[in-house]
């Protein structure tokens, strides 16, 4: 319940829960698929963690 509770609070407050990991070299693969959880409608918070951060690998090479 405890995880629950901590995701409900999660979604009102738009968080970015910290992910503990990421993969190596996304821009090695020519196709991702990304599937999750509906929570309350939505992707779990730790998702639009993980998607801004692929926004930045992919899409802003500099």
């Amino acid at each position: 319940m405890t995880c629950t509770e901590e995701a409900k609070a999660e979604l009102p407050s738009d968080a970015r829960p910290e992910i503990k990991a990421y993969l190596e070299n996304f821009n090695s693969y020519d196709t991702i698929f990304i599937g999750y959880p509906n929570w309350w409608g939505t992707m779990p918070m730790c998702m639009f963690t993980l998607l801004d951060k692929l926004d930045i690998i992919l899409y802003n090479k500099t």
